[in-house]
């Protein structure tokens, strides 16, 4: 079983595919590329070569665990909380203004 920490942010790991400074989530590391990183959005949106199996880090302190090339892979949408999404009350909010009020 797999543990995946929430949360988690690696500091000094710059993404290679959009050069953003400290990877929030999890990392994923080229196996055959030197010091080749990628943030989750880079790493789907099929940055780098997709015959390159990667290392994916669910955590600052746990080893990698190995993937296998994304090339010819099957994707399918996500649907959830992730950085730039848009979050909106659903219809059976109950908790009033706790969120900070409408919009």
């Amino acid at each position: 079983m797999t543990t995946i920490v929430t949360g988690v942010k690696h500091p000094n790991i710059v993404c290679d595919g959009c050069k953003s400074q400290g990877i929030s989530g999890m990392r994923y590391k080229c196996s055959i590329c030197f010091d080749y990183d990628l943030c989750y959005m880079c790493y789907h949106g099929d940055k780098h070569d997709t015959t390159h199996p990667f290392k994916r880090f669910d955590s600052t302190t746990l080893s990698g665990l190995d993937l296998p090339a994304r090339k010819n892979g099957k994707k399918c949408e996500l649907k959830g909380i992730f950085v730039g999404a848009k979050v909106v009350r659903g219809y059976n909010w109950e908790w009033a203004t706790q969120d900070g009020g409408e919009g």
